[in-house]
């Protein structure tokens, strides 16, 4: 089962032009979860893929939509490529934002498209919601302290990600790269080169806390 949902995963971020699903909602982006929703139609037809679906969560010991976020990544992608996936999990301290993004289409702008295609619009729609429950606060309504609270954890979570992403896009991250290696800091930025394999590569995410797993290589 982990299998055929990795499959449908790994050919939607390859029929993606940027290389990057996202996991998290918020973004204005089809998630992770409903692009394998919609492969497993095309295989199975709709009615089918539902009960796929469902019947998933006895085989992976969890909902679809929570194992592709907490588990398939760091507990099952990472160990079947030895620990050199060809998928990235960026995700937030907290957790509040993640996407999955592929080696294979990664270049200098895949960074800095996370950051502008994603990241902010996840942050604008929390900064949104936060707006609105301050407002409901401040108008009596007991109940949205606690919800503006969780909004304020959460978009301190998204700014703390943003800085660690920007330290790596502006190559500010320190790393033992080898000498033969190209990359992956070139003029001055996170510029990766696919030669130099993914050790090398995903070495500055790692130490900028990036990564869903803490240690990968």
């Amino acid at each position: 089962v982990a299998r055929l949902i990795s499959y449908c995963l790994l050919s939607a971020i390859q029929d993606d032009p940027d290389g990057i699903l996202p996991l998290t909602e918020a973004s204005g982006h089809a998630s992770v979860l409903s692009h394998v929703q919609t492969r497993l139609e095309s295989h199975f037809g709709e009615s089918a893929a539902y009960q796929v679906e469902l019947d998933s969560a006895d085989y992976l010991g969890r909902p679809l939509g929570e194992w592709l976020l907490k588990t398939f990544w760091k507990d099952y992608h990472v160990k079947w490529y030895e620990n050199r996936p060809v998928l990235w999990q960026l995700q937030s301290q907290k957790g509040h934002f993640a996407c999955l993004v592929y080696i294979h289409k990664m270049d200098r702008d895949t960074l800095p498209k996370v950051r502008s295609q994603y990241l902010w619009a996840s942050r604008n729609a929390c900064q949104a919601a936060l707006e609105s429950a301050r407002l409901r606060e401040d108008s009596g309504d007991k109940g949205a302290a606690r919800e503006v609270a969780d909004l304020e954890s959460m978009l301190d979570d998204l700014n703390d990600f943003e800085r660690r992403l920007s330290d790596v896009i502006e190559a500010r991250i320190p790393c033992e790269i080898p000498d033969w290696a190209q990359g992956p800091y070139r003029n001055g930025a996170y510029d990766p080169v696919l030669d130099d394999g993914v050790k090398v590569n995903i070495l500055p995410l790692q130490e900028a806390g990036l990564l869903a797993k803490n240690k990968v290589v």
